[in-house]
């Protein structure tokens, strides 16, 4: 959880996401002591609205906290509201085995068969304090971290986090590109080393989550705890529908993962909602997603046929077989390609993937379209095509690319 930052207009919301929330979750489903249920919390930023103002922490972030706290160790990462304020590193103790100049900012620590990184992503600038973690000492103590993890065999994931996100679709102002240079060694890292990953992150006062197009890495924004929502068509935000993330939704709530170890691993992840001060929800799982590091891809698809013997330039409908996969897995995206030969892919001219759901500004673009069925337009009437599909499951992984396919000559309406 994260972006705890007490709201004036509705103080009491982290209280409540703690005490009705993660606790009350506890108690309806686990059915056994907080200690036993959950191992560890993560929080990436934004605990109090002004890190330097000492009251903050006692009264909007350690007295709404302790009920779970005093039973749970707690992980964050600084957030901008920080500060960089000394009270943030005198009242945690974190693990000191990040770069020796930069203690606590950036640091690792392992629990069972997942390894967890926290990073710091702040650029701070006050009267008092003026500090620049966007360095290249971090990148490059996060590609050492990596490089051990990779050949770590107790080490089945990477969750890292980190408070910046690298891409918002609620408020676009929020990202970073050093994030997206993290977000991307871990991308790297999880294809590589065949170890699924996770960045949590906050930041933009709402829930997302998505997953890269080419690796077995998610993206999940896990705020807001307290903070004031960032709603869809609120001010000016720059608000963009990026085909990475299946669903975004302005909403106070936490995230509750579950590892499996073992010879089976993998994670489960599951948005646990309290809705919006308009419309409050009592712990309602609104998302979820499970990932296996063991998972058998889909079956190869085959492009059946196009919708008609020739292809109009305003309506070019391709359908391709159903989306199979032995381990029972449900549909989770396509990728389609058209090229100008059969026999190269490097330059397509339509490179375009969906996701079984897309959730956006309160609607599922995808609702109620066909994952096998894809419409090309605008293209010259004069060339000859090719084109191809490849499926992916929900657990990530991609099925081969289909046969390449020539579409047939095109004529003109």
């Amino acid at each position: 959880m994260s972006d705890m930052q007490n709201d004036s207009v509705n103080p009491k919301q982290f209280e409540r996401l703690v005490k009705q929330g993660v606790i009350g979750y506890v108690e309806q489903h686990f059915k056994r002591p907080l200690h036993q249920a959950i191992d560890l919390t993560l929080i990436p930023g934004d605990l109090v609205d002004d890190g330097n103002e000492y009251e903050q922490w006692q009264h909007t972030f350690f007295s709404p906290i302790a009920p779970l706290a005093a039973y749970v160790p707690t992980y964050p990462v600084p957030g901008n509201h920080e500060y960089n304020s000394p009270n943030y590193f005198k009242y945690f103790t974190l693990p000191t085995n990040g770069s020796s100049r930069y203690l606590e900012h950036w640091y690792w620590v392992d629990q069972s068969n997942v390894r967890v990184i926290s990073l710091d992503t702040n650029k701070t600038s006050t009267a008092t304090n003026m500090s620049n973690y966007r360095i290249e000492e971090q990148l490059a103590w996060l590609d050492k971290v990596l490089t051990q993890t990779c050949q770590q065999k107790h080490i089945d994931f990477v969750f890292a986090q980190m408070h910046h996100p690298h891409k918002s679709e609620l408020w676009g102002q929020g990202e970073l590109d050093y994030s997206g240079k993290i977000v991307a060694k871990l991308e790297q890292f999880s294809t590589a080393c065949n170890k699924p990953s996770i960045h949590f992150f906050g930041h933009t006062h709402g829930y997302s989550r998505g997953v890269s197009r080419d690796h077995h890495h998610a993206m999940v924004n896990v705020a807001s705890a307290g903070g004031n929502l960032d709603y869809f068509g609120e001010g000016d935000y720059i608000q963009t529908d990026y085909t990475e993330y299946s669903v975004s939704q302005a909403e106070y709530g936490f995230v509750l993962v579950d590892v499996n170890a073992g010879n089976d691993p993998w994670f489960e992840l599951k948005r646990i909602s309290l809705g919006s001060q308009y419309k409050p929800l009592n712990n309602e799982l609104r998302d979820s997603l499970k990932v296996r590091k063991n998972n058998t891809p889909p079956k190869r698809p085959v492009i059946l046929m196009t919708s008609s013997k020739s292809i109009l330039p305003s309506s070019n409908t391709v359908v391709a077989s159903e989306f199979s996969d032995v381990d029972g897995d449900l549909f989770g995206a396509a990728h389609w390609q058209v090229s100008t030969s059969c026999n190269d892919f490097t330059n397509p001219l339509v490179d375009h993937w969906y996701q079984h759901q897309n959730i956006y500004n309160g609607q599922d673009t995808r609702a109620g379209l066909a994952h096998n069925r894809f419409d090309f337009s605008g293209l010259d009437i004069s060339s000859r095509y090719c084109l191809r599909v490849r499926y992916r499951d929900r657990s990530l992984a991609w099925s081969e690319w289909s046969i390449p396919q020539p579409l047939p000559p095109m004529k003109a309406l």
